[in-house]
């Protein structure tokens, strides 16, 4: 369960531009961490880009230990490491439609076809 003292975001968060199916439907995080993430991912992103200032203790806390990539015991802490974890993995892997795929399956259909022009 997230702390007492981090407010809920103003809007649900699903992080659309790294999770195309959303947080829930990624498949990295249980139930329970997709609805926190999902409640309180907004609040914790405007909290560490500097949009919104912290306003208890929990949330100076969590943005200190983000920041200065401190350990904490604090849930949010790790909620929003692994979240980061799954950010970097999803952008690490090579998908078939990634420019890499295309480019080598372009190159194997430029050869296939000159050879057999060559024929």
């Amino acid at each position: 369960m997230m702390e007492n003292g981090i407010n809920l975001g103003q809007y649900a968060y699903y992080d659309n531009v790294n999770f195309k199916a959303g947080i829930s439907r990624s498949g990295c995080f249980s139930i329970k961490e997709s609805q926190l993430l999902e409640q309180y991912g907004e609040r914790l992103s405007s909290l560490l880009s500097g949009n919104i200032p912290p306003c208890s203790a929990d949330e100076e806390t969590f943005v200190n230990t983000i920041c200065q990539n401190g350990e904490s015991s604090m849930y949010a802490v790790k909620l929003w490491r692994k979240y980061q974890e799954a950010i970097a993995a999803t952008h690490r892997k090579a998908s078939p439609f990634s420019s890499k795929h295309n480019n080598e399956v372009s190159q194997f259909m430029d050869e296939s076809f000159s050879s057999e022009l060559a024929m």
